[in-house]
């Protein structure tokens, strides 16, 4: 059995949550198929990071607030094309797509 991480940094969050997009979620949104993806927040926000392509100083200023997720539109490769918050009142910012 491998000990539980004793910390979190983005690195271990992206390295946890990638795998999940690139083995799961991406072939899914491919293939036509809608998904929905709950998840803690920091490893939503590693898919998002890595989706959008941002710097890691883009990396913190992005939110994503609980009980608001994003709605993110993607092309055929699965690259974003159009975001908004389901709760516009609490739509934190964004990154650009």
């Amino acid at each position: 059995m491998t000990a539980l991480p004793t910390t979190a940094s983005r690195k271990t969050k992206r390295d946890r949550g990638l795998p999940s997009w690139t083995q799961a979620i991406a072939p899914d949104l491919r293939a036509g198929r809608s998904r929905s993806v709950a998840a803690h927040g920091h490893s939503l926000r590693a898919i998002v990071i890595h989706r959008f392509g941002l710097t890691p100083d883009e990396t913190m200023e992005i939110e994503i607030p609980t009980g608001n997720p994003p709605l993110i539109d993607l092309d055929a490769d699965v690259k974003p094309i159009a975001a908004l918050s389901l709760d516009a009142a609490r739509a934190q910012r964004r990154p650009p797509v």
